[in-house]
């Protein structure tokens, strides 16, 4: 069981999110009560009246489920008492997707019998993103060893959610797999300078190779034309990369380029270096570029000895050389920080080459 880690929703709501203050609220309750709470494995709360439906929200059996994608705002509270002397205390929560506690919504309350010391409640209020088909259940289980009863009161006990804004793009793959660090490798909705210009788009995330998170932005095909793309989802887009205001954006929240050809022909650059410390050509601020796209040699910048590290990927004489990675310079182990390529240190002439950003 995940506990999910929000940290950005709050910063969300606040700084980008203009919330409607006449914005549709979903509510549910329970009329019925009698429901008792002191279980000893995690049950879900059934609410058996719907006081409010904007249709944002539709309701399974425990089950409550977002038909529009969102941040809500949820609160629920859950009232009960015991049945006799004994304290009872109990705890609730709110799972997601019947795996994932969401942080925040953890209660605890304790109560005896009413002539003893009244009634208990159990409450929380707090935010979380949910997408079309998400569903929410709110848990309870007993947290006291006593035994006994710890039953609900009939008209006391309810939930809300209400639809505050539109879920927010997270800025990368990287930052993708650090809030939910299950997430397989496939096509996801980035927006790398927030509330910048950059309209959110769909980008390739491989979340596996080497601990994942890399963002594709270009795919080389030897001696073959390039173009420039606003997003690049297929693996198959053989000549696109993305377009250079998007590159760069990406590029400022990154620190390593992945130069991919196959599994045993592959590098990882510092950005930095590539940028920075390359001697015979940096980085370029475009991924369709005349030269390579970084370069450094150990004596001159002509390539004719076998002393040169060179990331390639730009269509330049000889043509078929696109998809060049090597690592033969004195300063290989700076300029990259890791690689597998074949025993003579280079690769050339390979059909294609992916290069992604983390």
């Amino acid at each position: 069981m995940q506990l999910l880690h929000k940290k950005t929703i709050l910063y969300a709501l606040f700084s980008f999110i203009a919330i409607n203050a006449h914005a549709q609220v979903d509510q549910f309750s329970d009329s019925t009560g009698a429901v008792d709470l002191h279980m000893t494995s995690p049950s879900a709360y059934t609410f058996d009246t719907v006081d409010v439906n904007n249709l944002d929200i539709s309701q399974s059996g425990s089950q409550l489920i977002a038909s529009q994608p969102g941040v809500y705002k949820i609160h629920y509270q859950l009232n009960w008492s015991t049945t006799d002397t004994s304290r009872r205390q109990i705890k609730t929560y709110v799972l997601k997707n019947g795996t994932d506690i969401v942080s925040g919504s953890y209660a605890y309350g304790y109560a005896r019998r009413v002539d003893q010391a009244g009634s208990a409640t159990n409450s929380s209020t707090f935010y979380m993103e949910l997408s079309a088909n998400d569903y929410i259940e709110l848990i309870h289980l007993k947290a006291s060893t006593v035994t006994g009863q710890a039953l609900s009161i009939a008209g006391e006990s309810s939930i809300s959610l209400h639809r505050v804004g539109n879920i927010l793009a997270k800025p990368s793959c990287m930052e993708i797999l650090q809030d939910d660090p299950g997430s397989t490798s496939g096509i996801y909705t980035i927006d790398p300078d927030g509330a910048g210009p950059i309209v959110e788009f769909s980008a390739y995330c491989d979340m596996a190779f080497d601990g994942g998170g890399w963002t594709l932005v270009s795919i080389k095909e030897n001696g073959q034309a390039e173009s420039f793309s606003s997003s690049i989802t297929d693996l198959t887009d053989y000549g696109k990369s993305l377009d250079d205001n998007i590159y760069l954006s990406i590029r400022s929240l990154s620190t390593e380029m992945l130069g991919f050809v196959e599994s045993t022909i592959w590098g990882i650059a510092d950005l930095n270096y590539l940028t920075s410390s390359a001697n015979c050509s940096t980085l370029p601020n475009s991924l369709i570029h005349t030269s390579a796209l970084a370069h450094e040699e150990t004596i001159g910048c002509d390539t004719t000895g076998l002393d040169y590290c060179k990331f390639s990927g730009a269509l330049n004489p000889p043509a078929s050389r696109q998809t060049t990675l090597s690592a033969l310079c004195s300063q290989a182990n700076s300029f990259w920080s890791s690689y597998d390529l074949p025993p003579v240190g280079y690769s050339v002439d390979e059909p294609y080459m992916w290069i992604y950003l983390r």
